[in-house]
């Protein structure tokens, strides 16, 4: 099995967890030119930065299932969380308005 990601789904990967390449650079330590020649296709992460990129990914996934499990009908969902980059919040708001067209979401 390859465990290797092509640079579409590096790319897709860094929109679906509402990141610029800046954030994402950020959150895993590397250099801009690196990120940008992975989503170019000329190299591909490591195996350890791929671990790390499939680990924010879970994160994300994990986040999104809890706030769609916490909302209320008729309540608002608040995605205030300090740690992470504000394209990060932004990314779980869309997720959450694809599970849920009708949740209410605010920053804090």
């Amino acid at each position: 099995m390859d465990d290797s990601m092509s640079p579409a789904e590096v790319a897709c990967t860094r929109h679906l967890l509402g990141l610029s390449q800046t954030e994402l650079c950020a959150l895993l330590g590397i250099a801009r030119s690196t990120l940008h020649d992975w989503e170019r296709g000329k190299f591909s992460p490591s195996a350890g930065l791929h671990r790390d990129l499939l680990a924010l990914r879970a994160l994300h996934d994990a986040k999104t299932e809890q706030l769609a499990a916490d909302a209320k009908v008729g309540e608002t969902t608040s995605l205030a969380e300090v740690r992470y980059p504000d394209g990060w919040h932004v990314g779980l708001g869309a997720r959450i308005l694809d599970r849920m067209p009708h949740a209410r979401i605010e920053w804090e």
